[in-house]
């Protein structure tokens, strides 16, 4: 007979399945909110980027 504890249960595959699925939606909102923000905006992020990482090195 086999080992029902070697088995994955359906709720660890939900919980798994759910951490990605997070994951992906964090993804998605960034992506979404910079591509409606105008370009002003985005060119100013990006600066802010670039001068806020010069900085740490």
């Amino acid at each position: 007979m086999l080992s029902r504890s070697n088995e994955p249960t359906n709720l660890n595959l939900r919980y798994a399945d759910r951490d990605h699925l997070q994951e992906r939606y964090k993804e998605y909102r960034e992506l979404k909110r910079k591509r409606e923000m105008p370009l002003s905006e985005r060119k100013a992020e990006l600066l802010n980027k670039l001068h806020n990482g010069n900085k740490k090195k």
